[in-house]
């Protein structure tokens, strides 16, 4: 069965649309940062930048590690 997102309730619509917008420019990320998603450290580097960014925006990821070593 599939479900349309709009046919979702409010918060549930809400927080997939918000996943669906954070998701879906992640192969533009990863062109820009020179991160071929062959090479997981690069990845996560790229991933683990623009997350941090985002705690100054209210839009705050929990991350244990950072940039310098995203698999701690």
């Amino acid at each position: 069965m599939v479900t349309e997102l709009s046919e979702l309730p409010g918060p549930k619509s809400q927080a997939l649309r918000k996943a669906v917008g954070d998701l879906s420019g992640l192969s533009v990320l990863l062109e820009v940062a020179s991160a071929p998603p062959a090479d997981a450290y690069k990845v996560a580097q790229a991933l683990q930048t623009r997350l941090s960014v985002l705690k100054f925006s209210g839009d705050f990821y929990f991350l244990d590690c950072g940039t310098e070593d995203p698999f701690c």
